[in-house]
């Protein structure tokens, strides 16, 4: 009779599994599928085609694995992985995290970073510990956590040590989407430093949520190469759609 009751009970959970309605987390439309937070169609729109530079992140204007502008000129990192643009609601759902500390959308965005990782690194090419960017204390402070710290967390399945410790910011700079690119630069001057010697020889995976113009990812490139890392590769949730001049600089929505 046990077996029975058991039996009728799985039968019931499955059924509800393929028929419990679901909304779709960005466009809210009603679809079936028990262990995902987007229908189909809004993977289909929100994800890039794989058809980015595996050394900066902006869409290939050939055939080959790298843009123009990363052949000529020396990348500081290893590897960039991404998985979307930031636009429309991506823009919506991160400002949600980050300025109101609404985590409704963390699984939308665990999602996206474990498809940017797998599709970017291997066991052989696995970093040895994982550092969000960090954020000053009185920023910390006032916004009551710091985003890419949530984000990075959610990598802690992959087995590699998060360690929010190492790298830390000393500076208090004024918020960079308010400054042109030359101030931002000059900006983030010695607003960075290393903790301890756990970098030596080691290969950093570097975690934001957004990559614009790349700043802030590449002063603390910067900063954790002189602390003896061997290499730096980034990990973001999403790239702004930015365009180069000739001449390799950005244009539009400089950051």
């Amino acid at each position: 009779m046990r077996i029975k009751i058991d039996m009728k009970v799985k039968i019931v959970t499955f059924l509800k599994s393929l028929y419990l309605e679901r909304r779709c987390l960005l466009c809210t439309t009603p679809f079936v599928h028990a262990h995902d937070v987007l229908c189909l169609s809004c993977r289909k729109d929100l994800y890039i085609e794989k058809r980015q530079c595996k050394k900066c992140g902006f869409l290939l204007e050939n055939k080959g694995e790298y843009c123009s502008f990363c052949l000529e000129n020396k990348t500081p990192w290893t590897t960039f992985a991404f998985s979307t643009c930031y636009d429309g609601q991506i823009i919506k759902y991160l400002h949600q995290l980050k300025f109101y500390q609404n985590t409704n959308s963390l699984k939308l965005f665990e999602l996206l970073l474990i498809d940017a990782f797998s599709c970017s690194f291997h066991k052989n090419t696995f970093p040895d510990i994982i550092i969000p960017v960090p954020i000053h204390k009185k920023r910390l402070f006032k916004r009551g956590i710091n985003h890419s710290l949530v984000l990075a967390n959610k990598m802690k399945d992959t087995g590699i040590l998060v360690d929010k410790n190492i790298l830390l910011r000393i500076k208090n700079t004024p918020v960079q989407h308010k400054l042109k690119r030359k101030q931002r630069l000059l900006n983030l001057k010695n607003a960075f430093h290393v903790q301890g010697d756990l970098v030596k020889g080691k290969h950093i995976l570097l975690l934001d949520d957004v990559y614009t113009t790349g700043a802030t990812i590449k002063e603390c490139i910067e900063i954790l190469k002189k602390a003896g890392a061997r290499e730096v590769s980034v990990l973001v949730v999403a790239v702004t759609p930015l365009e180069r001049k000739s001449s390799g600089e950005l244009k539009k929505n400089e950051k």
